[in-house]
């Protein structure tokens, strides 16, 4: 595969090449992409994202100005050497399901890696995990459920659209995944997820709140709720929860 001229590139920018797209089930579009210039980065958080930028340069090797170009952030499902794995689902007539849909092998998109938030790091000093998200949420809570650091425990709740939308992660006597199906519901509407929050924190699961951190993913507006709760209702620091807003209704 013969590799675009990377020194054309925007600053801090990379480029993505397609190299192939596989359907990991009705939902969800797995996304193979060669990137040498992300080949040293170290894979070592689960909250590594990376910004897709839908601009082309002209045939003079000139990029528009990327500010007014579409924009979406995506978390990077996996990394192998210069490999980068990228989960699209697919919703609508979103603009990256639009692109995973049509795009053939050497289609190129261009990307600029975000800073880590170092949630991982964090994460690393509490005993047990509890992470909830979305259907969006998928590849961080999959990636981080395989990162998991030996001798620590993890709770995760994961609201799906259907039966269909489930896959496999990693799971261990260590680790139990309990999937919340809306079957017909919108995701903005639902509320299966702050449902189960609720049900955990009271209950015999948590002994002790503060050696739990929480991961919670997705929709703005519901993560950002939940995340207030904990810090409400149960007095959690703001320091054991990761808040990632993956999409705005």
């Amino acid at each position: 595969m013969s590799e675009p001229v990377l020194s054309a590139l925007p600053a801090g920018h990379v480029l993505l090449t397609l190299r192939h797209s596989e359907p990991v089930n009705l939902h969800l579009q797995r996304l193979h992409f060669h990137c040498p210039a992300l080949a040293s980065d170290e894979d070592d958080q689960a909250d590594d994202n990376l910004l897709l930028v839908f601009a082309q340069a002209d045939a003079q090797g000139q990029w528009p100005a990327l500010e007014r170009a579409p924009q979406r952030t995506y978390t990077v499902r996996a990394r192998q050497h210069d490999n980068v794995v990228v989960d699209v689902y697919l919703h609508g007539d979103g603009l990256m399901a639009g692109w995973a849909a049509n795009a053939q092998p050497g289609a190129t998109l261009l990307a600029r890696p975000l800073p880590r938030s170092g949630a991982c790091l964090r994460a690393a000093e509490y005993p047990h995990h509890v992470l909830l998200g979305d259907d969006s949420a998928l590849p961080l809570i999959g990636r981080w459920l395989e990162r998991l650091p030996e001798g620590i425990s993890a709770q995760a709740f994961i609201e799906v659209a259907d039966a269909n939308a489930r896959q496999a992660l990693a799971e261990d006597e260590d680790i139990a995944i309990q999937w919340l199906e809306r079957n017909g519901f919108s995701a903005s509407q639902s509320q299966l997820l702050e449902d189960a929050l609720t049900d955990y924190v009271v209950s015999d699961a948590i002994m002790d709140i503060d050696a739990v951190f929480f991961v919670i993913a997705g929709q703005d507006a519901r993560s950002a709720r939940m995340a207030q709760f904990l810090i409400d209702a149960w007095a959690v620091a703001p320091d054991a929860i990761h808040h990632a807003s993956h999409w705005q209704e």
